[in-house]
């Protein structure tokens, strides 16, 4: 994830990139480099889109070998 303020970010290139510009809301300049991105709401449905925002608000799966949430609940401290 990248945080970019409005004088990094260009219009997307008329020509010269392999993605399909419609599908982008600009470019992104990185240091010497750019990040396309994407607007979401073309690339995605709206399902798709939905069931990103639940997602994001889903708690993360425990790390490896971490015990599961009831026994750490339970856990003496």
């Amino acid at each position: 994830m990248l945080e970019l303020g409005p004088e990094d970010i260009e219009p997307p290139p008329p020509f010269g990139s392999k993605v399909r510009v419609e599908y982008l809301k600009g470019m992104g300049r990185v240091g010497r480099g750019f990040a396309l991105l994407l607007d979401l709401d073309r690339v995605l449905s709206a399902e798709e889109r939905a069931f990103a925002a639940e997602a994001v608000t889903l708690e993360p799966p425990p790390a490896a070998g971490a015990p599961p949430p009831e026994a750490r609940s339970q856990a003496a401290p």
